[in-house]
């Protein structure tokens, strides 16, 4: 139950995210790629299984959301492999897959991965035909701030 009541926020989250402002700490931040709109955001995800108090740990899992919709029409992008480059700063990355947030909303998808905290990471989102074609890319920045 809990989980569905914050895949509704995130989801209200992202179809209020084209009337935000971009400010630097926003939560959610958007790119256009050739028609589509990337949003994308971050969550920090504090697991009880480390060892001590996660909230101190150099590494933590976090949750990586991104919504693709046309800019202009803001329909979800269908029948894509989405996919995630992460990379700390100037080094080369390991592409992840993404998996398709099951709602009532398409266009959703979302990812959990590790990530050493207070280094600024270099994120591409791929997001390929799965009928063959032109993959789309959109490039994020994120450093976890706390």
């Amino acid at each position: 139950m809990r989980r569905r009541i914050r895949l509704a926020a995130w989801t209200f989250a992202l179809l209020a995210a084209p009337a935000w402002p971009q400010a630097p700490d926003a939560a959610w931040v958007a790119e256009s790629v050739h028609g589509y709109r990337f949003a994308f955001a971050v969550e920090s995800v504090l697991d009880s299984s480390l060892s001590g108090d996660p909230r101190h740990a150099a590494v933590m899992d976090h949750r990586i959301v991104v919504s693709i919709r046309g800019a202009d029409s803001q329909r979800p992008l269908q029948a894509y492999a989405v996919s995630l480059d992460i990379a700390e700063q100037g080094y080369k990355g390991a592409t992840l897959p993404m998996q398709a947030v099951k709602s009532a909303e398409a266009g959703i998808y979302e990812a959990r991965v590790r990530m050493q905290r207070g280094l600024p990471h270099r994120i591409l989102v791929h997001a390929t035909p799965v009928a063959g074609g032109r993959t789309l890319e959109a490039q994020f920045q994120y450093r976890h701030h706390h």
